[in-house]
């Protein structure tokens, strides 16, 4: 039998002499393809989070900025900065995040529900978000304030240290961003015959 956690998109597992892991290429009914180099934990963020939803569950966010996979195995992910709360949930065995992704938690209470659902929800009033590796090392840590009904908020842009609000672009599982209130669409061409080309213009009216 296998256990997995949250995997990557086109990518799959396969055993080698030391157990499961990434492989270059997917190879069904194939000999295994060779192993998927991957990358440091260090350099995870929680990026963004929802803890108003009006609607559906609280959720959290991770990204990695750097370009090659990160396995999550038996890291931990937390919203108790106690020494008993620092274990509060665990990833499984076979857990991804692609290089320059986003992963997408559940904070529902009820891992029971898919290895996405974490075992804690999030308070609306403010609480702490502590993300830690294997040994139980920090690796990143959010304290937030009051959050308003259905936004998000967390890092902009992805991963840095400048924290915003997100009202209208809420982006669970991609990246952050914000409108840009002032530019607009002025013009488009979109059927054309050579030499003419397909063409958008923005225009700033301030």
């Amino acid at each position: 039998s296998v256990v997995f956690g949250p995997q990557l998109v086109d990518v799959s597992v396969g055993r080698d002499g030391a157990g499961w892991r990434l492989k270059t290429t997917p190879t069904p009914g194939l000999v295994n393809s060779a192993n998927l180099a991957t990358g440091s934990l260090g350099g995870l963020r929680i990026n963004e989070w929802q803890a108003s939803p009006t609607g559906g569950d609280d959720w959290i966010e991770l990204h990695n900025p750097g370009p090659a996979p990160v396995v999550l195995d038996d890291s931990h992910l937390t919203d108790d900065p106690s020494i008993a709360g620092k274990t509060k949930f665990r990833f499984g065995p076979n857990s991804f995040i692609a290089g320059g992704g986003w992963l997408l938690l559940t904070a529902d209470g009820n891992p029971q529900n898919g290895a996405d659902h974490v075992s804690f929800s999030l308070a609306a009033a403010g609480e702490h978000l502590l993300l830690y590796d294997p040994a139980l090392g920090l690796l990143d840590a959010v304290d937030f304030g009051p959050q308003a009904p259905d936004t998000s908020a967390g890092r902009f842009p992805d991963g840095a240290a400048n924290f915003v609000t997100f009202t209208t672009s809420v982006s669970p599982g991609d990246s952050n961003y914000l409108p840009l209130n002032n530019a607009v669409v002025n013009e488009v061409l979109a059927h054309t015959d050579p030499p003419l080309e397909d063409a958008i213009e923005l225009h700033n009216p301030t």
